[in-house]
């Protein structure tokens, strides 16, 4: 309903999920640039 937009829990829920995303995304890209730039530019346009 309604009420499920504006529940803190549910807000803090998704709030979390994106942060948990993020830090996958940061992290993938650092093991891309922790590779050799061959390796690195090879992985990107697999």
């Amino acid at each position: 309903g309604v009420t499920d937009k504006t529940n803190p829990s549910r807000t803090k829920m998704i709030l979390i999920k994106t942060l948990q995303n993020l830090l996958l995304l940061l992290e993938t890209y650092a093991f891309i640039y922790s590779l050799d730039d061959s390796e690195s530019i090879g992985l990107l346009f697999k």
